[in-house]
């Protein structure tokens, strides 16, 4: 019984910690937050699906939609005042993407932006995956694994030795 309590106090201090630092991470970021350009920004085609492709892409950099783990394809909808389908046709045939893979994209660059900065040595992983957006560490490391063909980890020690 008092291994079982103990295990629960430790994950819930743990988790705790994680927490603590993405708050950290946050309020450095928000006090340092600079105009920066994207580099995920694609020419777009002239047509009615332009507007929206181009109020997505302002959604997502001048508002960082994407650090809210909870977005949704309908809150993206919402927001662009289309629906869900049509959003996701659009960035289909557009970007040649899911919504999921486009939002991910944002939030692994984000996220490498964070892991090269020195400033975040002392913060965990995990932290800096929940400031750039996803929802839990699996997420992270699948989509950041998906994209990068490597760990979080070994993509910061990469850029240590370099």
């Amino acid at each position: 019984m008092s291994l079982f309590l103990w295990w629960i106090l430790y994950y819930g201090i743990f988790k705790l910690q994680v927490i603590v630092q993405k708050e950290e991470i946050h309020e450095y970021l928000v006090s340092k937050k600079t105009h920066h350009t994207t580099q995920i920004k694609k020419k777009v085609k002239s047509t009615t699906t332009s507007k929206i492709i181009t109020q997505l892409y302002n959604l997502m950099e001048d508002e960082e939609l994407y650090k809210n783990p909870l977005l949704s394809r309908l809150d993206l909808a919402t927001r662009l005042e289309t629906s869900e389908g049509y959003l996701s046709q659009i960035i289909n045939q557009e970007i040649n993407k899911s919504v999921i893979q486009f939002v991910n994209e944002y939030r692994i660059e984000t996220a490498k932006k964070l892991l090269h900065d020195s400033v975040f040595n002392k913060y965990s992983i995990e932290a800096i995956g929940m400031e750039a957006g996803f929802k839990s560490k699996s997420a992270f490391y699948n989509a950041f694994n998906a994209s990068l063909k490597m760990s979080p980890g070994a993509y910061r020690k990469l850029q240590k030795t370099s």
